[in-house]
């Protein structure tokens, strides 16, 4: 059978026997034994797996559902839900299911909850930052049997198995429910099923017995979220958590000497930048709101980060848990340019700059933040700061919480801001944050400053259609040295992913910054 992929009504699967999400007090009960804490600065903020393309809830949501292809800690890829995949032609892919598996209310899995899952991720209304991207390149799907899968894209895409590592699978019957609805009862065939999940508080489940890679190790997980650094590090000390991801930096020094907890830290593929409004005439927080927009002239940007010590900030603020930036991912990964380096700390010639651009006495603005989500983020907004200021630019500093930065971010509201973006594929990260933004396209979803380039999107897109992988890496390159060569964007430095755990607790430091209970194992 062929399905036409049009994202649109199809026929709803067979019924199934809906799972409650509460669970006996028996079950609880014997499950406390066993029971990993893990606390989180992430907020999950949503148990539809459809709604918001974000690294939290993505993060949360790999307890509960599965992918047909995941990434090992390594970044390889590996199968999921998928025991394999090939490239037939440029066009087409075919896709061998797992047999076997069981979702958590006992039905079993198959090519219609794929199909299904496909097309309600472009019809999740309200999507702050939509899924669509991950399965736009599909014209049609084609099942010669229940376990397999033959795809055609509109156009050659030799990352589709990557792009995949980003859509989780729902049950056929369940592409039409609301997101209200899925925070009501989720059911996927991840290992473990939801207990409990209160919003902004904690996520509680229960190991799933009949998961296909084996019984969880942890019979019962609760996630809890700490998104303030102190109280994270507090609850670990006191034991009321097994594990911390992102310790601060000012408890590294701390828990290195503490012998009963241990430090686990390892390079990541994210990156610490400073997003810059130079697309409008007037910018609310740039110049009291009046045109000119400074930032419109490419000197001036780069005045700002020849500003910025970017050394100064990893040894002191992250005791040099990091490294300075260039580009918006290491040049270690297949893609990055193998030229850039990081703008050297020069105030003079920032100065030089700002006057030869006519703004020798600078101007007012405003550099929003988050607080508390990324180690130090308050405190590197301010050093920045103070390096502007330092150059005659009158700055002043805003720091939010996630859940009030990132829609006001995608709503356009800030001239500038600096937040953290990470993903393993230098691709994703140029179509994200390097593209124009066009949401209807799924391009640009992570340029929220609309940063806009004629040349790089015609790269980016090429990029993603070109086959030979030679010939993209040096597409994808070009597009970040023609960004970088115009500072639309400044990376600041590449973070190091610090997590801290009890004594009799090893963690996989993951590549992409994941802390799960799937990662974490008992000694």
């Amino acid at each position: 059978m062929q399905v036409p992929i049009s994202f649109g009504s199809m026929a709803k699967g067979l019924s199934r026997v809906a799972l409650s999400i509460a669970f006996t007090a028996s079950v609880l009960s014997a499950a406390q034994a066993e029971t990993l804490k893990v606390g989180t600065s992430y907020e999950l903020t949503t148990l539809d797996p459809h709604f918001f393309a974000a690294f939290p809830t993505g993060t949360s949501h790999s307890y509960v559902y599965d992918r047909l292809v995941n990434e090992a800690p390594d970044t390889k890829l590996i199968p999921g839900l998928a025991d394999s995949w090939k490239a037939i032609d440029k066009i087409t892919w075919e896709f061998k299911l797992r047999k076997g598996v069981k979702f958590h209310d006992g039905s079993d899995f198959n090519a219609e909850d794929v199909i299904a899952t496909f097309a309600r991720i472009p019809n999740v209304p309200d999507s702050p930052n939509s899924f669509t991207k991950y399965v736009s390149p599909i014209v049609s799907i084609d099942t010669p049997d229940p376990y397999t899968l033959i795809i055609k894209t509109k156009e050659p895409t030799p990352t589709l198995p990557r792009l995949f590592t980003n859509v989780i699978i729902i049950r056929a019957e369940d592409k039409e429910r609301t997101t209200a609805e899925f925070n009501k009862q989720a059911i996927g065939t991840g290992p473990y099923k939801v207990v409990e999940w209160r919003r902004g508080e904690s996520l509680i489940m229960a190991a799933f017995d009949d998961y296909w890679g084996g019984k969880p190790e942890w019979d019962r997980v609760e996630e809890i979220v700490l998104t303030n650094e102190s109280a994270r590090v507090a609850a670990l000390l006191a034991g009321s958590v097994d594990a911390i991801n992102f310790v601060p930096v000012a408890d590294v020094p701390r828990l290195r000497e503490d012998k009963t907890f241990t430090l686990f830290s390892g390079p990541i593929g994210r990156i610490h930048y400073i997003a810059m409004d130079s697309s409008r005439d007037e910018s609310p927080f740039l110049n009291n709101g009046k045109a000119p927009n400074p930032l419109k002239d490419a000197r001036v940007r780069k005045a700002m980060s020849l500003a910025i010590n970017r050394q100064a900030i990893v040894d002191r603020l992250l005791l040099g848990l990091g490294e300075p930036a260039g580009q918006l991912l290491p040049a270690s990964f297949e893609g990055m340019s193998q030229t850039l380096k990081p703008d050297p700390y020069d105030p003079a010639k920032a100065k030089a700059l700002l006057a030869e651009a006519g703004y020798a006495d600078g101007f007012p603005m405003t550099i929003h933040a988050t607080n508390g989500r990324y180690p130090a983020d308050v405190e590197v907004a301010q050093a920045v700061a103070q390096m502007w200021s330092a150059i005659g630019i009158k700055v002043d500093v805003e720091a939010l919480s996630g859940t009030i930065f990132f829609p006001k971010a995608t709503k356009f509201e800030f001239s500038v801001y600096t937040a953290e973006y990470g993903t393993v594929d230098p691709l994703d990260m140029a179509i994200s944050m390097l593209h124009s933004r066009n949401p209807d396209r799924g391009l640009g979803n992570g340029n929220r400053a609309h940063y806009m380039n004629a040349e790089v999107d015609k790269l980016v897109e090429e990029a993603s259609v070109e086959v030979d992988a030679d010939a993209r890496s040096k597409m994808l390159a070009k597009a970040y040295e023609t960004t970088m060569g115009e500072t639309g964007i400044i990376p600041v430095y590449y973070p190091a992913f610090v997590c801290a755990a009890r004594d009799g607790i090893e963690l996989e430091i993951r590549a992409d910054a994941r802390l799960s209970a799937k990662n974490i194992h008992a000694k």
